[in-house]
């Protein structure tokens, strides 16, 4: 007796004739949309029964159907909702008796609307599982199966792979880009010969043994949706194979096609596979019936899905399958050769069902208009709806192939391509069709383009770019062939090399695959990693343009992106007729290779290989003014108060990553920010004691406070413990918090430190191959070109005689602090002092990196020609690819890529002007090639060293603050001139939009301090101008915009500056946070109003393209024109072709000036304004006023209070 699991069946009181072998489903849920069920029941006898009694509340039989065998009942059921899961009583009855049985209704786990399937987002990867991977051996071989035996060197046996094979290779499967997995079927195929196949099913709900269970399937699914991967199942509705359980004894006399014929032994017909007969208007009836009735091949039965007991199997087992494993799609077999008008049931039942699943049909027509007849949003003309969103693009697979492999001439080449897309006018949804180089039943891609690597990267470059739904075969990214006999199904259906113990190749790790087979693996895995992160690419539009010289070319863009394929049929290496592309429009956008990342400063660049492809990148050339936010980590959660001078964490409290929460960064992120940069994240020396975790506490002698300076970088592969609530966990707590920053819509930079790293530097959990800095060096040498540090050979370290009453940790811990530091031999402190005893005033904490430099100054390392300040970043890239640098260097790349690989979006770089400008190229380049928008910001202090480190330091961005924040200290502290600021601007007008502008930052003093300006209201117009002088970023530093004076004197240090290196509570940070509300509850009203301020100027530089415009003083002329207008105030003016603003601040804090403002004639004359008057907006304070143009001078009239700014935004 066959027993179906979680089916049982309980004999009471009947017929000794009568059994009940299995019932079909095996199981149903409760609530489902569709409360109908019908259940198959088999055994023996059971005509016997005429009625079904069940015994639960809620669930009613509707009615019992005798079949024509007598070993089958069929039993029409309806669930309400309301039923409870578990196993359910019901009863056979008639006048031989009743017979009991149990059948099982279970909860749903998943919303019927949370079934998600494929559409053109997705990268879809077909498998067939037994020539995949052989993850279990033991099941190679089923006893009682009709095939047996594994043979591997036999193309037509069953070789072994396995659903094991797939789950234990996912992490391939995910990282070469693809999203989702169509298997061909898993379902037991107990067939003599050829079963490997899975197509001639001979159980619908038993997975074959020889690929695993129900549960390993179930394993599969799941594992799948954890990675946010979709399973697409491949079923057959037409057909079964010849060894069908059902096929023994057929339930109905009706159930397959020719069953009378089958029964009596009588030959067969065959389809005529005429599928045109399904939209022929002119067909003749045999054509249809011979096409619809006739068996696909003798070895598979067609099944009759005009029986309505069929047609309810059919339907009810595919809603099985997708509530069972949770599918993400159906791929159905040999759609159009069952009744068409049960395939538009099957499909309207399943999407009713699931309204947002997807399944896609196979209609293998070169035929554009047969496969459209199968979309649902086809217009029939026979009015047929098919209820089918995806059919398979037959006809686009062959002109891609022909276009690629065909002599160019007026109908041959690319022009078949062009004009295969051209169809899509005759399509519902071209986004809704499946486009594919090869599948399981046809030559292999790299066999149809003659084995030719760059014709098959153009190929699935083609794929990833076009219109559709992508699905690749396994092993197409290796080039897997099938040349030696062409459409053999056998050999295009080979093993994927590495899926069995013992393979010389294999392709999951690289082993033995041939270079061109590793570089189209990489340049596939490129590829769809490109597209899966790329949304032009799922739902943009689309644009081509007809061949043309051999060059064909496809877009697909949206208002702001673009991504542009460039097929090249040329012998020769082809460029651009720009004036006949012209609708690209290259001059709107920043436009690069999408795969290599290299970056064309215009169109006149690109360039394409002979016979091969170019993937570019476009992006819109609007830039966002950047408003970064720096937070010293450390402190920002921190919620102690009244800190214990040089206390410990437990004393003074420690913030945690944990305490960014999605409210904190909403609230950061509603300031204007679009970066954080969290400072002080990277494991850092410290006193804290942290060895039951395995890392011991720091000499206090060589610490400055007892948490230590972030700047003295003890491991550059971990984050501190002390910002971890889990200090096992703390990099993954990091990793989350960059993804939390990510979700709210924000950047993370974080401190690179690349001049000098703490005296005890020594990584605890460097990766596997990973060397440490100085566990190479030769000690015995005070300089050698690829030792990471300078050393004093033959001295030992000794600390500093501390001076002025300091001692470390305040005397408080003799114990910790006895005037040793085991260093030997004596290494250059990070300043670059170069003695074993370094002074108190030098960063004794730290030890110098060397960069090649010898101790005279002369460079062990190629130098940049001036030229190379004008040369693209990838020009600089392909500079250093061939030449040997230092060992620092490389280390110092791989602690970048590390970072970023980790998801982080740029670096602050710690004193890079004591760094060469030679490694920054080397690097920047490195760290461009991996993200392309990646934030580089370096402390440069001297203004003779911007440009090099700009332009050929390969910088975004420097500090400017012996510039601009200098001068504007001088006036808000009352004795600068506003006259400055220009000259500030002129100095630096070529480099303006590299200069990041700041007021506070963790090395300066707060503003609100008495050592600076005493009130935090006197740096309102200072900021202003920061924010919007020029189109560089501005940056604001955590407490800043509430007022925080920075008077803790926590240890180390002085009062003035918000410390560093303690643990210690920021105050009216504190008030914000507010116990961790994130809402300013604890504000005072004066510092509500100035975070409102701080929120108003950054909203307001994200509100025109203007602020990132042209600057023009409009300063002197106000000077020498208005009245009362004097050296404390500024005023300017920033445009774009659209808009202008007009910026005017009174730094003065006691005065009122009520003037009319003139905008300066030569500005009038540049803008263009012929109006009388403009209409002004105050961004600021929503206020209005007027421009008035008279005799070519504006004028503004306005009361300017004190500390108070305006900034005026009008249409040109």
């Amino acid at each position: 007796m066959r027993l179906i699991v979680s089916v049982f069946y309980l004999l009471l009181s009947v017929s000794a004739t009568a059994q009940l072998d299995r019932i079909e489903p095996p199981n149903w849920w409760v609530g489902m949309k569709d409360q109908s069920l019908q259940l198959m029941l088999k055994g023996t006898n059971l005509n016997q029964f005429d009625q079904v009694r069940a015994y639960s509340k809620g669930i009613e039989v509707l009615e019992t159907h005798r079949a024509d065998h007598p070993d089958y009942l069929f039993v029409d059921l309806r669930i309400d909702p309301n039923v409870n899961s578990g196993k359910h009583l019901f009863a056979l009855q008639g006048e031989a008796g009743q017979l009991q049985f149990e059948y099982e209704f279970l909860k749903r786990k998943q919303e019927a609307q949370d079934f998600l399937g494929f559409d053109s987002s997705d990268a879809i990867y077909l498998i067939t599982p037994d020539r995949f991977a052989n993850g279990d051996s033991y099941n190679d071989v089923v006893l009682g199966m009709r095939e047996s035996d594994i043979d591997r060197s036999d193309d037509y046996k069953r070789h072994g792979g396995d659903i094991q094979g797939i789950l234990d290779h996912l992490d391939y499967i995910e990282k070469m880009g693809f999203t989702a997995i169509w298997s061909s079927p898993l379902l037991e195929n107990d067939m003599k010969e050829q079963s490997y196949h899975g197509y001639a099913i001979t159980d619908f709900y038993k997975v074959d043994p020889r690929f695993g269970t129900l549960d390993s399937y179930k394993a599969l699914a799941e594992e799948m949706r954890k990675r946010g991967m979709k399973l697409i199942m491949d079923q057959v509705a037409n057909h079964v194979g010849l060894e069908h359980w059902f096929m023994k004894d057929l339930p109905f006399k009706d159930w397959i096609n020719q069953q009378m014929a089958y029964e009596k032994g009588e030959a067969l017909s065959i389809s005529n596979h005429r599928r045109t007969t399904n939209q022929d208007a002119y067909a003749s009836e045999v054509d249809k019936i011979e096409m619809n009735e006739g068996w696909f091949v003798p070895s598979m039965p067609d099944l009759n899905q005009n029986n309505p007991f069929m047609a309810e199997y059919i339907t009810q087992n595919s809603i099985w399958w997708i509530e069972t494993l949770k599918l993400g799609g159906i791929r159905q077999d040999t759609y159009p050769y069952p009744d068409k008008n049960f395939m538009s049931y099957w499909t309207q039942r399943i999407m009713n069902e699931y309204p947002n699943f997807s399944i896609v049909g196979e209609e293998w027509s070169y035929n554009p208009l047969l496969v459209g007849y199968w979309q649902d949003a086809a217009n029939n003309r026979d009015g047929y709806r098919s209820k089918l969103d995806v059919s398979m693009d037959f006809p686009l697979q062959k002109a891609i192939v022909e276009s690629l492999t065909e002599n160019e001439s007026w109908d041959k080449g690319l022009v078949k391509l062009y004009e295969a897309l051209a169809n899509d006018f005759g399509y519902g949804d071209p986004l809704d069709l499946m486009i594919f180089g090869d599948n399981h039943d046809m030559d292999r891609l790299f066999t149809q383009l003659g084995e030719d690597y760059k014709l098959q990267k153009t190929a699935l470059s083609i794929l990833s770019v076009l219109p559709r739904i992508p699905q690749f075969y396994y092993g197409t990214e290796i080039g897997m062939q099938n040349t030696a006999k062409p459409g053999d199904h056998g050999l295009i259906r080979t093993d994927f090399p590495g899926g069995w113990k013992g393979d010389i190749q294999n392709a999951f790790t690289g082993k033995n695959l041939s270079p061109a087979a590793l570089d189209l693996q990489q340049f596939t895995r490129d590829l769809l990693q490109f597209r899966k992160k790329t949304k032009v690419l799922h739902q943009g539009k689309t644009k081509h343009f007809a061949p043309k010289e051999g060059l064909y070319i496809l877009s697909r863009y949206t208002t702001n992106e673009q991504v542009v394929l460039l097929v090249n049929k040329n012998e020769r290496e082809q460029g651009l007729d720009l004036s006949h592309y012209k609708e690209l429009n290259f001059d709107q956008y920043h436009i690069s290779d999408a795969l290599t990342k290299e970056v064309f400063r215009d169109a006149t660049e690109i360039k394409v290989e002979a016979n091969s492809s170019l993937l570019l990148h476009f992006k819109k050339k609007v830039k966002k003014k950047e408003v970064i936010y720096q937070v010293f980590t450390r402190l920002f959660g921190a919620k102690g108060k009244n800190a214990v001078q040089w206390g410990t964490k437990a004393q003074n409290s420690v913030g945690k990553f944990s305490d960014f929460t999605d409210q904190a960064l909403k609230e950061i992120a509603d300031l204007g920010v679009t970066t954080i940069w969290y400072t002080g994240v990277l494991h850092h020396a410290s006193v804290t004691d942290y060895s039951a975790y395995g890392i011991p506490a720091d000499d206090a002698d060589v610490v400055k406070g007892r948490a230590g300076s972030p700047y003295a970088i003890r491991d550059y592969y971990n984050v501190d413990p002390d910002l971890a609530s889990d200090v096992n966990n703390r990099l993954e707590e990091f990793k989350a918090l960059i993804e939390r920053t990510h979700n709210n819509g924000m950047k993370v930079m974080i401190d690179m430190v690349p001049n000098h790293v703490a005296r005890g530097y020594k990584s605890l959990t460097k990766s596997e191959g990973i060397l440490d800095l100085g566990e190479d060096d030769d000690t015995t040498l005070e300089y050698h070109k690829d030792n990471n540090f300078y050393y004093l050979p033959g001295v030992s370290f000794q600390t500093p005689d501390w001076e002025e009453g300091f001692i470390p940790l305040g005397g408080k811990q003799s114990e910790l602090v006895d005037k040793k530091f085991e260093e030997y031999p004596a290494k250059w402190t990070g300043n670059g002092a170069r003695s074993a005893k370094p002074n108190v005033h030098d960063w004794y904490e730290t030890v110098k990196i060397n960069f090649g430099v010898q101790p005279n100054g002369t460079k062990d390392f190629p130098e940049l020609g001036d030229d190379y300040s004008n040369r693209a970043t990838s020009k600089h890239a392909a500079f250093w690819k061939d030449k040997q640098v230092p060992n620092t260097w490389i280390k110092m790349r791989q602690i970048a890529e590390y970072w970023l690989g980790l998801g982080v979006d740029g670096f602050r770089f710690d004193m890079a002007e004591m760094v060469p400008v030679e490694f920054w190229s080397y690097l920047n380049s490195s760290i461009k090639s991996i993200n392309e928008d990646a934030i580089l910001l370096a402390e440069v202090y001297n203004p003779k060293l911007y440009r090099d480190y700009l332009k050929k330091g390969k910088m975004d961005y420097l500090y400017d603050k012996v510039d601009l924040y200098d001068s504007l200290k001088h006036i808000i502290k009352g004795y600068g001139w506003t006259d400055h600021i220009h000259t500030v601007q002129l100095e630096l007008n070529d480099i303006e939009g590299h200069m990041l502008r700041f007021l506070e930052n963790h090395d300066e003093q707060r503003i609100a301090s008495p050592e600076f300006a005493g009130d935090a209201a006197l740096g309102k117009p200072a900021m202003v101008v920061s924010a919007t002088l020029n189109s560089a970023p501005v940056m604001l530093y955590f407490g800043q915009e509430v007022g925080e004076d920075g008077s803790e004197n926590p240890g180390f240090g002085k009062p003035s500056r918000t410390s560093i290196f303690d643990y210690v509570g920021v105050p009216n940070h504190q008030a914000w946070m507010n116990e961790g509300a994130f809402d300013g509850g604890q504000l005072n009203e004066e510092q509500k109003e100035l975070r409102a301020y701080y929120q108003k100027i950054l909203k307001a530089v994200h509100k025109s393209g203007a602020f990132l415009g042209p600057y023009v003083e409009n300063h002197y002329y106000n000077k020498a024109h208005t009245d009362s207008y004097d050296h404390r105030i500024y005023s300017f003016v920033r445009y774009d072709d659209k808009e202008v603003v007009l910026v005017v601040s009174n730094f003065e804090k006691d005065k009122n000036y009520k003037i009319d403002l003139k905008l300066d004639p030569s500005i009038v004359s540049l803008l263009q304004l012929e109006q009388e008057d403009y209409d002004l907006s105050d961004l600021l304070t929503n206020d209005t006023s007027k421009l008035h143009i008279s005799e070519e001078i504006g004028h503004v009239s306005m009361d300017l209070k004190p500390l108070e700014s305006r900034i005026f935004l009008f249409k040109r």
